[in-house]
C-alpha cells in the first residue's frame, strides 16, 4: 500500500510570532507563551483541520456516491483536558443544503466518519460526536445569511462581546430586511424604531439592529421608544412601508439557566466568560427556528414624515467649539453654545 505523506515547515521569532508553511501557503500562528486573540494556536489549527477534513470529504463523496448538494458549513468545538494536556472531545454540527433523502444523508455521514484522515486520527483519543442538519435547496438559497457565521463575526467585532441579545437584534433586523425586500442602507432610506429603554439588560439588541440595517445613532435613523422590549419596527422611507419584528421569549428559560447568564448574574463581565459558553448561548438563538425566536408582523403602510436635517454650524465665540445652529443660545447679546450660555438646555 502506498502511504501518503505531508510536510510542514515553521519559524518562530522571539516573542512567539510564528509562521508555518504547508501546502504552498504561509499560515501565521500563535506560538507565544500565552494565548493570542488575533492568531490561531495549535489547538485552533487542529480544530480547523477537523473542520476542513469533514468539508473535504463532503465534496469527495459528492462525486463517489454521488451526492447532490449546494453548500455545506460546519461548526466545530473542541474541549481540552489540562492534565495531561490534550484535546479530549470534539463536537460538530454539519449543515448541508441538499434535497437528498434522509438515508442518503446518513450514508454520506457514515463515509465521512470512516474515511476522514483527521477524523480517524482523533477518534481513538478523543470523544467525537456530531450531527448533520439538512436545509432544502430552495430554503437554503433564501436563508443563506442564516447559514453562515459571517454576520455574527461582523456583529461581535462591532459590539465587543458575544451575547444573546445582540444576536436577537441581528436576526430581527435580517428578517425585517427580507420582509421589506430591501438591503442595509448606508444612507437614510431606512429608519429603525427599537423598543428598548435605558439602563436595563439586553440593550445589546440595538447593536444587532445597527449592524444589520445600517441604521445608526450617528446618522440619526435609529431611535428608542423606551418601552423596555426587544422589538424592532423597520421603516422603508422610500416606499412608505414598515414591518415589526418582536422577540419571542420561548427560549428564555434556557437563556436564564445557561452558564453564560449564571456568570453574568454573578457580576462576571461578558468578556471574561469562556468563549465556548459565549458561543453556546449565541447559537441557541442563531440556530433556533425563526418562530421560536421572533414573531414577524405584516408589512403595512407607514406615514413617514422625516425631520429636516439642519447642516448649519457656528463657532461659539467664547469657547471656540463648533456647535450645530439649533443648539446656539442668545446670552448677553451673543449667540453662544449651551455650555457658555449658562442655560440648562
Amino acid at each position: 500500500m502506498v502511504m501518503a505523506g505531508y510536510s510542514a515547515r515553521g519559524l518562530v521569532e522571539r516573542g512567539g510570532t510564528a509562521v508555518v508553511t504547508t501546502g504552498g501557503s504561509d499560515v501565521a500562528v500563535d506560538a507565544s507563551a500565552g494565548r493570542s486573540e488575533a492568531l490561531p494556536g495549535p489547538a485552533e489549527l487542529l480544530t480547523a483541520a477537523f473542520a476542513a477534513c469533514v468539508l473535504k470529504n463532503v465534496e469527495r463523496f459528492s462525486h463517489i456516491l454521488p451526492f447532490g448538494y449546494e453548500r455545506a458549513e460546519i461548526r466545530v468545538e473542541t474541549s481540552r483536558q489540562d492534565t495531561p494536556p490534550r484535546i479530549s472531545g470534539v463536537r460538530y454540527l454539519l449543515t448541508i443544503v441538499t434535497d437528498e433523502p434522509a438515508h442518503r444523508v446518513e450514508l454520506l455521514h457514515r463515509n465521512i466518519r470512516r474515511f476522514g484522515t483527521i477524523y480517524n486520527t482523533l477518534a481513538p483519543v478523543a470523544d467525537i460526536a456530531g450531527d448533520i442538519k439538512t436545509v432544502p435547496v430552495r430554503a437554503g438559497r433564501k436563508e443563506s445569511t442564516m447559514n453562515t457565521q459571517q454576520p455574527l463575526e461582523t456583529l461581535f467585532a462591532f459590539h465587543g462581546h458575544r451575547c444573546w441579545a445582540s444576536t436577537v437584534g441581528l436576526r430581527a433586523a435580517l428578517v425585517a430586511l427580507e420582509a421589506l425586500g430591501v438591503e442595509a442602507s448606508g444612507g437614510k432610506s431606512l429608519h429603525a424604531v427599537i423598543d428598548i429603554g435605558d439602563h436595563h439588560g439586553a440593550m445589546c439588541f440595538a447593536d444587532g439592529v445597527q449592524v444589520a440595517t445600517g441604521c445608526t445613532l450617528g446618522k440619526g435613523n435609529i431611535v428608542k421608544s423606551g418601552k423596555g422590549k426587544l422589538n424592532l419596527t423597520l421603516i422603508d422611507t422610500a416606499t412608505d412601508r414598515k414591518v415589526t419584528v418582536a422577540y419571542n421569549p420561548s427560549l428564555q428559560a434556557q437563556i436564564r439557566d445557561s452558564a453564560f447568564m449564571q456568570k453574568r448574574s454573578a457580576g462576571v463581565p461578558p468578556t471574561d466568560i469562556p468563549e465556548a459558553e459565549q458561543w453556546e448561548l449565541v447559537h441557541l438563538i442563531w440556530d433556533a427556528p425563526q418562530d421560536a425566536v421572533l414573531t414577524l408582523g405584516p408589512v403595512v403602510a407607514a406615514e413617514w414624515h422625516p425631520v429636516e436635517e439642519i447642516v448649519r454650524f457656528a463657532v461659539c465665540p467664547r469657547c471656540g467649539q463648533l456647535t450645530a445652529e439649533p443648539y446656539l443660545r442668545v446670552a448677553r447679546g451673543e449667540q453662544v453654545c449651551i455650555d457658555c450660555s449658562g442655560y440648562e438646555g
